[in-house]
């Protein structure tokens, strides 16, 4: 009996993370011919300059450009373009290291965590 109460609370784990984080999901981003991406100070990152900023959140980072909107993460090679869903855990940790004031939707489940993912194959420092 217990062995089947812990499979069923498995296959409810499993299927409730599957549900958060819809890794087919795409967004379609335009930034334009000219961006002038700044360094955050303090960080590796890189930001457009306040004026020309969309309404979410768009860094670029050791090669790849971040999008995060309505509590999704998304990553291409590319500024321009298909953005595709990633998993919360491969988000650079440097990205974490970005002042709130610097974000229009700071991930929630970053504040008071030290503002870092919690894991992720390309955490760094």
């Amino acid at each position: 009996m217990s062995t089947l109460l812990g499979l069923g609370m498995t296959l409810v784990v499993a299927a409730t993370a599957q549900a958060q984080m819809d890794v087919s999901a795409h967004m379609q981003v335009n930034l334009g011919s000219t961006t002038h991406w700044t360094t955050v100070r303090g960080t590796h990152v890189k930001e457009l300059r306040a004026s020309e900023r969309p309404g979410y959140d768009m860094f670029r980072y050791g090669g790849k450009y971040y999008a995060y909107d309505n509590s999704q993460w998304y990553s291409s090679t590319r500024g321009n373009g298909d953005f595709s869903a990633i998993d919360e855990r491969t988000v650079p940790n440097e990205l974490s290291k970005v002042p709130q004031n610097h974000w229009h939707s700071y991930p929630a489940n970053w504040t008071g965590k030290g503002n870092a993912p919690t894991s992720g194959r390309q955490r760094r420092g």
